[in-house]
């Protein structure tokens, strides 16, 4: 259910029932500190070549599910645009919903175009979760930079391959390497096949194929 308005929830938002609003400031200002110095403790993060500029979409490798979390601590205006299973499953759907991310279904979408609207960034995976597929990836990325007249950036996550699903690493301060791309505009191609090949150019940055 999109937004699980039955929760009270907002994802964009303050309205809602009061203790929707007060959920999501515990969120925000108490753990979301907590979880990024947690996070920090167990990984080391470099970001090299950054960072993106005000309205962009990044499109970045999935190697783990510790990934939207860790790109998100890089940057305060990173909102990551996730599959929406884990807005109400997995081991912390509270935390997802009410701090990190954006669901991948239209009322996130939506939330998502007003965020890059308002100069924030939005990390995409459309490959999916370890995907190496590269058929069927632009539609979604490039509907949404269309929508927000947003750039798209290319982002590779180095240092998560073998740390798939949440395993832990096995000592703190796991090096990790987030590298930032240059910025791509999908929007302004004239032609079909300047369209294709800037997007390829931009999967080919991320790895994705």
């Amino acid at each position: 259910m999109p937004f699980a308005d039955h929760r009270g929830w907002r994802v964009d938002t303050f309205q809602g029932r009061p203790q929707a609003r007060l959920a999501h400031l515990t969120a925000r200002l108490v753990v979301r500190p907590i979880a990024d110095s947690l996070l920090r403790t167990l990984f080391a993060i470099e970001v090299l070549d950054g960072p993106p500029p005000d309205r962009s979409i990044l499109i970045s490798n999935h190697k783990s599910y510790w990934d939207p979390l860790l790109i998100a601590t890089c940057d305060p205006r990173i909102k990551p645009l996730g599959n929406a299973y884990w807005f109400d499953h997995g081991p912390f759907p509270w935390y997802v919903r009410n701090v990190r991310a954006l669901p991948n279904d239209f009322r996130g979408v939506l939330a998502a175009v007003k965020h890059l609207q308002r100069g924030g960034i939005v990390w995409m995976a459309p490959a999916g979760y370890r995907g190496t597929c590269a058929a069927a990836l632009e539609s979604g990325a490039a509907h949404l930079a269309g929508l927000a007249d947003a750039a798209v950036v290319p982002v590779m996550i180095e240092g998560m391959e073998h740390l798939p699903n949440l395993s832990l690493p096995r000592r703190p301060r796991h090096p990790v390497a987030v590298r930032y791309g240059e910025p791509h505009s999908l929007t302004s191609s004239t032609t079909q096949e300047h369209h294709d090949r800037a997007w390829r150019e931009v999967l080919q940055a991320a790895e994705i194929i």
